[in-house]
C-alpha cells in the first residue's frame, strides 16, 4: 500500500470529521503535507473526483442524513453545510437529490447513504481480527420496541426514519435508550420479500403502537460472543463473516436459534462514518 494511498485515506477522514470547518486547499495541503501543486490531481486520480466536488458531495449527504434522520432545524442544516443562506443550500440540495430539502424530509427519492468514496487502484484498507477480539460475555435480558423492516434491503432507511419518528414522539432518544438490530436474513442473500430486519429501542415497560406498529420483544438472557467494530456499515459483513468463519472454525461453541445482535453506540451523522462504532453479539448455547 503506497504513502499516497494511505495519506489520502487519512486525508478522507479529515474532512469527514471536519465538514462544518473550511476546507481550503490550502488547508487540506497542510493537513496532508501533501503540495497543493499535487494534492487536486493526486485526489482525483485516487478517489475519482475533483476534490472540491468531493467536500461539496459529503457535505450535502450529510445534510441530507440530518435532514431526514435528525430533527434539526433546515436553516441550522445549511449554515452547517457551509452555506451563506437556506437558498443557496435549498439550490445545490435540490441539484444533488432532486427534491427540495423539506421535501426530502417527507420522502425521500433517492439514497444518499450508499454514496461512498471509491479508491482507483487498491481496496479500502479493511480492519483484520483476531481471536483476542471476541469476548465471551452474558447477554442481559432485554426488553425492547421493535418495529420491523420487513422487504427490499434498499428501503430499510426509510424504515429506519419511520422508528426515528416513534422514538421522537415517546421520549426515547439513543442518549437514554440503548439502539439494536436484530439480523434475521443477509441482505446479501435473501430475497427481498423475505429479508426480515429489526430495529429495536430498549424500554422498561412491554408497549404496543398500532400506528407506528411498534411491538414488544425481549432479548433473553444469553451467552454471546462479543466483537466491537467501527466504521461505516459497509464494512460490517467482513466482521460478521469473521465472527461466523475464522472465529467459529476455531472455539467448541455451538450458535443458539437467536438472531445476531447488534448494539449501535455511536451513529452517523452524529460522528463521522469512520467513527461509526456497534458491539456484535453471536448468540451461543
Amino acid at each position: 500500500m503506497s504513502q499516497y494511498f494511505i495519506k489520502i485515506k487519512a486525508l478522507i477522514n479529515y474532512i469527514e470529521e471536519n465538514l462544518a470547518e473550511p476546507l481550503t486547499l490550502s488547508a487540506l495541503s497542510k493537513k496532508s503535507a501533501i503540495s497543493p501543486f499535487h494534492l487536486h490531481r493526486l485526489f482525483s486520480a485516487q478517489v475519482k473526483q475533483p476534490l472540491r466536488q468531493y467536500v461539496q458531495t459529503r457535505r450535502l449527504i450529510r445534510a441530507a442524513h440530518q435532514v431526514y434522520l435528525r430533527d434539526q432545524d433546515i436553516t441550522d442544516i445549511a449554515f452547517d453545510a457551509g452555506y451563506q443562506s437556506l437558498e443557496a443550500f435549498s439550490r445545490a440540495f435540490k441539484n444533488k437529490f432532486k427534491q427540495s430539502p423539506r421535501d426530502f424530509r417527507l420522502k425521500p427519492n433517492s439514497q444518499p447513504w450508499l454514496t461512498n468514496p471509491t479508491f482507483a487502484s487498491e481496496e479500502t484498507h479493511m480492519t483484520q481480527y483476531n481471536h483476542n477480539d471476541v469476548s465471551i460475555i452474558d447477554f442481559p435480558r432485554t426488553l425492547v420496541a421493535t418495529y420491523r423492516h420487513q422487504g427490499d434491503p434498499a428501503n430499510i432507511m426509510a424504515s429506519v426514519q419511520h422508528f426515528i419518528q416513534w422514538r421522537k414522539t415517546h421520549h426515547t432518544p439513543p442518549d437514554q435508550s440503548k439502539t439494536f438490530n436484530l439480523l434475521y436474513s443477509d441482505p446479501e442473500q435473501a430475497e427481498p420479500n423475505t429479508f426480515i430486519f429489526d430495529i429495536c429501542a430498549e424500554t422498561k415497560h412491554e408497549l404496543s403502537n398500532e400506528q407506528y406498529q411498534i411491538f414488544s420483544q425481549i432479548i433473553p438472557k444469553m451467552k454471546c460472543a462479543k466483537l466491537h467494530y467501527q466504521g461505516p456499515d459497509q464494512g460490517l459483513a467482513a466482521a460478521l463473516n469473521f465472527l461466523y468463519g475464522e472465529w467459529l472454525n476455531h472455539t467448541d461453541e455451538t450458535l443458539a436459534d437467536f438472531p445476531c445482535i447488534i448494539e449501535r453506540l455511536t451513529m452517523y451523522p452524529d460522528v463521522a462514518p469512520h467513527q461509526a462504532t456497534l458491539n456484535i453479539y453471536l448468540p451461543l448455547q
